[in-house]
């Protein structure tokens, strides 16, 4: 079962991007790559992941890619998030102390129309939708609860989003 589930994560990552982004990401390649590996003063791993560099006629850009994991000074992980080969965020998870998820971004479809390097590095030339979940705990029922869910386009809210009561009833619904 790992092996079927381990073939399709790379199929779900790609799907979200638009033939026109999987395009152009042919066309720029990083010319190094390294590790990230940042520390609190208390030594406790801050963050872990790996950045490529891009060179273009004038200048050296960097970008995140794959997974980049945050922590608390505890040493508990607090953020979880996958970046593309050029940067770009794929998915985000952010934890509480205690390991439980606060909030989910996804990527569904991304879309760019820029057609070089200079242009994608020093522009948000991007249409990105992304589907974000929000939880938060409740005290009556001493656990945490779906709160809100719905859609954004470039980081705005988009379309209906549901509202949630801590027994996972609909509130409400909201359009944007």
């Amino acid at each position: 079962m790992k092996l079927v589930i381990f073939l399709c994560i790379p199929f779900a990552v790609l799907s979200q991007q638009s033939p026109r982004y999987l395009g152009f990401m042919k066309t720029i390649s990083p010319v190094d790559s390294s590790k990230v590996i940042k520390k609190y003063k208390n030594g406790q791993l801050r963050e872990a992941g790996k950045e490529y560099v891009f060179e273009t006629e004038d200048y050296l850009y960097t970008s995140l890619v794959g997974e980049n994991l945050s922590y608390f000074k505890s040493g508990a992980l607090s953020r979880k998030t996958i970046f593309d080969d050029l940067g770009i965020q794929l998915s985000d998870i952010y934890y509480d102390e205690d390991g439980q998820i606060l909030q989910e971004n996804l990527t569904q479809k991304l879309d760019t129309s820029v057609k070089t390097a200079e242009e994608f590095f020093d522009d948000t030339n991007f249409d990105i939708t992304t589907y974000a979940k929000f939880y938060s705990f409740s005290v009556k029922f001493c656990r945490y609860y779906l709160k809100k869910e719905g859609a954004c386009f470039n980081y705005k809210k988009t379309g209906v989003w549901k509202i949630y009561n801590p027994d996972g009833s609909l509130k409400k619904e909201k359009s944007y």
